[in-house]
């Protein structure tokens, strides 16, 4: 877990890895299926999705062996993480949306709202703000006692205001989201993404200079997160094969010249 706060993911994985190995040999299958659902989190965040296919399927076949139905839910919203990272929209859709009912049904507001976020962007992002409106506003309402999240809900928020035309609320939204991951130093999830939008805000609005500052921020951010991994191959994947950060990375930086 120190590993994690302090963003080394790879020593997070190690650990995690250690302790499962542990869990399995004592038989201890519940606290086996909290290490692999660790293990599937910290390779989604590092973009190693072969990794977190590997130990989603298990803790999937596990959970559901034994009835841990909230592992089982769990599971479900991770996979339609995995889908969205690999392109399968409309099975990231599905699966998102199947999960938030799940965890509605189990009163867990916290991963309710997580599945209603992750639904609410790929819902604006590939079929428009009219069928997101309503799951966006939802997983703000619902993460909005949840600090490590809520940022990101914001930042969703925000992108659905821009594209409805109401920039003033958008960036409103923006800033709102960059100043609580700020205050925070880091997010569960979502923190590229919070970054990107909150530059994207300030180049909607005219401000050429802010944009170019907020955008090169966020680069040194990203480079920052990055460096904090002991392991070289994990730290390349984390730039380059989370769908967020490779945007980051690629975000190009207008010249304040004339």
């Amino acid at each position: 877990l120190l590993a994690w706060r302090r963003g080394d993911v790879a020593e997070y994985l190690r650990h995690c890895t250690a302790s499962l190995h542990s869990f399995e040999a004592a038989g201890d299958s519940r606290n086996a299926c909290s290490m692999r659902l660790a293990i599937t989190i910290g390779a989604l965040a590092v973009g190693d999705v072969q990794r977190a296919q590997e130990a989603l399927q298990l803790l999937a076949d596990e959970a559901g062996a034994l009835k841990l139905s909230h592992f089982a839910a769990v599971a479900q919203q991770l996979r339609g993480r995995l889908a969205a990272e690999r392109g399968k929209f409309g099975e990231a859709i599905a699966l998102q949306r199947q999960a938030a009912e799940v965890f509605r049904q189990l009163v867990d507001s916290r991963n309710e709202g997580a599945a209603r976020v992750e639904l609410g962007r790929l819902l604006l992002e590939h079929h428009g703000a009219a069928a997101a409106e309503d799951e966006v506003a939802a997983a703000a309402a619902l993460l909005r006692d949840w600090a490590g999240v809520f940022p990101y809900a914001l930042a969703v928020e925000a992108a659905l205001r821009f594209a409805q035309g109401r920039a003033a609320e958008g960036k409103a939204l923006a800033e709102q989201a960059q100043q609580r991951l700020k205050a925070l130093g880091r997010v569960e999830r979502g923190e590229s993404y919070i970054l990107m939008v909150h530059a994207d805000a300030l180049r909607r609005t005219g401000d050429k200079r802010g944009f170019a500052q907020a955008a090169a921020r966020a680069k040194r951010n990203l480079q920052a997160r990055a460096a904090r991994m002991t392991d070289v191959s994990l730290r390349a994947a984390f730039l380059t094969a989370v769908d967020d950060n490779r945007a980051l990375a690629q975000l190009s930086l207008p010249s304040l010249e004339g």
